[in-house]
């Protein structure tokens, strides 16, 4: 696979070729690509999964597995440039010499005013803050200010942080946003007042912070340094005794965390999502009033690296111990045999914890989802369905994300990453993978599923072995490279089926010849709105006229090579009543590649009434222009 030359930000060493192979570059060249620049921060997908981990197989090698937990060598060039950045190079701490005034902007737009006059970055001189009452919506957390507490929203959890712990209200405390900022150092000792809120997250160029940068913030509550490349938290981070929440999300320079972490015994949320972690720390069980906590652990793609790491991900008793729990989420290289020999042990412990809310796991094996689900009585009681008028509803787990079966690394998905993204969205999913059969404990969890993955099976042959009873509630549903299926549905039934399906996506099933094998009664797929088919190159036609009333809902319809499709809609001998229209609110239509689809009336008419800018026509040569 190759990397253009603007990929490595400028960066392109002597004598190399204008495009470069990562797969055919010299370790001694890679190395010497990092020193001279380039810069790790890259969020393509490709540069993360490939040079990213290259580099770090390359400095495992060089370090040996002794050296792991040090502080590793700084490889960004102060040349090197943010691509998109919109400030200049220098630190905007040395680089502002007057009074300004920042608005906040991207993850918390306008919420607080920064006032600050900042000479050199040893100044004493105090960045004045103040902030408004309310704290808008970030990503993927709020924050609200209200008398003499903070109200942190956090995946659907609400924490309340300095709770009795101020006299007064929290106006007199300091909120102080550095976000986003382009800051590629701070100050050894800075002069901000006290603050009780610290955002600095965002600043793509942080590598380094001062060993002594916080001691002078004995009140500081939360703190986010995620999206940044610090390499190594400082020690005075450790001495903040009220720190309540820590966010290091994708600090893609930071592999470790040290045993000191412990002392931080007032910390509600240890968010470590997409920070790849060598190993975690047994201290960690000293944070006993954790209630959200969130890892992400590296693991190798080439199997000669794991003589250089940890051989234990995490102790499989460190999790037991912290009872306050409500939010869990674990994740994994696929193919790391170090997750797949404690997993089993991992989610024993995890089972006795009673206050989870949300759980994102991965169980290499069937056996192990089964144990968790099924096996355990208490589990199943306290957890899952809880019996009464209304019947089965799942108690306390509110939010899921289980992977169960053998899951692979791939370094490109055949599935769009916006589709990808959107699944990863949902509050309770199941991905389905690479298994020989459909075990009963996975058609009881599809009853509580609203987005569901089936991924990489060979002998499956439709969905319906899952029972299409069990799809009641399912929202979301992508179906990618099972080999054998050639219908979703195989089944007639005259039950409704899908009946809340918003979004539909096929990919890549080498034997689909249609959605349904058979006509259904009106009702089935009511709901939906997204139907996307791709890469089903035996597919004969799409849909059954008698379905059309049924899908009164959709909105967009994506057919993309599909060599073989002849018809969109096959007529049957019955009649078929559209009520006046067919698919009345479909706004986006989609056919490229469709050599053989040829028009038809119900075609006809969709495409007349369609706005031009909502279809797009590539090769299909047969149809009618």
């Amino acid at each position: 696979m190759s990397y253009p030359a603007a990929n490595f930000a400028d960066a392109l060493v002597e004598g190399f070729p204008t495009v470069l192979s990562a797969t055919s570059i010299p370790e001694h060249k890679l190395i010497r690509i990092v020193l001279y620049g380039v810069s790790p921060e890259r969020e393509d997908g490709m540069w993360q999964s490939g040079v990213w981990r290259a580099q770090r197989r390359a400095e495992h090698k060089r370090l040996g597995v002794e050296n792991l937990s040090a502080e590793p060598r700084d490889t960004t060039s102060s040349s090197s440039k943010t691509e998109g950045s919109k400030h200049h190079e220098e630190s905007m701490i040395s680089q502002v010499k007057k009074p300004v005034t920042i608005s906040v902007i991207g993850e918390m737009p306008q919420f607080v005013h920064i006032e600050q006059e900042i000479m050199q970055p040893s100044s004493s001189k105090a960045i004045q803050c103040c902030y408004n009452d309310s704290v808008p919506e970030k990503e993927h957390y709020s924050v609200n200010m209200k008398d003499n507490h903070i109200n942190l929203k956090l995946d659907d959890q609400s924490i309340v942080i300095g709770e009795s712990s101020t006299s007064g209200p929290l106006e007199s405390s300091r909120v102080l946003n550095l976000a986003e900022r382009d800051l590629c150092e701070l100050p050894e000792k800075p002069g901000y007042q006290n603050p009780l809120l610290l955002f600095l997250q965002r600043n793509n160029r942080l590598t380094h912070i001062d060993f002594s940068y916080f001691e002078n913030m004995p009140d500081l509550r939360f703190l986010d340094l995620s999206d940044t490349k610090i390499r190594i938290l400082p020690s005075s981070l450790f001495n903040l005794s009220k720190l309540e929440v820590l966010m290091l999300r994708n600090c893609m320079g930071l592999d470790t965390l040290p045993p000191e972490i412990g002392k931080l015994n007032h910390l509600k949320v240890l968010d470590l999502l997409g920070t790849e972690l060598y190993s975690l720390p047994n201290e960690i069980d000293q944070l006993t009033l954790l209630r959200h906590l969130q890892l992400s652990f590296y693991g190798p793609d080439n199997e000669s690296e794991y003589a250089h790491l940890p051989s234990e991900l995490i102790s499989d008793t460190v999790l037991s111990k912290l009872k306050a729990l409500e939010a869990l989420s674990i994740v994994v290289h696929p193919e790391d045999h170090r997750w797949k020999k404690i997993a089993a042990s991992i989610m024993k412990n995890v089972s006795s914890l009673e206050e989870l809310s949300f759980i994102q796991f991965y169980f290499p094996e069937v056996e192990n989802f089964q144990d968790f689900i099924q096996v355990r009585p208490s589990w199943k009681k306290q957890r899952f369905w809880k019996f009464g008028k209304t019947g089965n509803s799942w108690e306390r787990l509110r939010k899921f994300k289980f992977i169960v079966g053998d899951n692979v690394k791939r370094i490109v998905s055949r599935v769009p990453a916006e589709v990808e993204s959107l699944f990863d969205q949902q509050d309770q999913s199941l991905r389905f993978v690479n298994v020989d059969k459909v075990p009963q404990v996975i058609k009881t969890v599809l009853t509580r599923v609203t987005a569901f993955y089936l991924d990489h099976h060979i002998e499956i042959q439709s969905l319906s072995e899952f029972g299409n009873s069990n799809f009641k509630v399912l929202k979301f549903c992508v179906v990618t490279e099972c080999s054998k299926i050639q219908a979703i549905l195989d089944e007639k039934t005259t039950k409704v089926v899908f009946p809340s399906l918003e979004y539909l996506g096929v990919y890549y099933l080498w034997e689909l010849k249609r959605i349904c094998k058979t006509p259904l009664h009106s009702g089935n797929f009511k709901a939906l709105k997204y139907l996307i088919v791709n890469t089903c190159p035996k597919l004969q036609f799409l849909l059954w006229e008698s379905m059309l009333p049924s899908l009164s809902n959709l909105e967009e319809l994506i057919i993309e090579d599909c060599e073989s499709l002849e018809k969109i809609v096959v007529d049957e001998k019955k009649k078929v009543d559209y009520n006046g229209k067919v698919l009345p609110r479909l706004r986006k239509l989609v056919l490229h590649y469709l050599p053989k689809l040829t028009s038809t009336e119900i075609l006809d008419e969709i495409l007349c009434r369609r706005p031009e800018d909502g279809i797009s026509i590539k090769a299909c040569p047969k149809l009618k222009p």
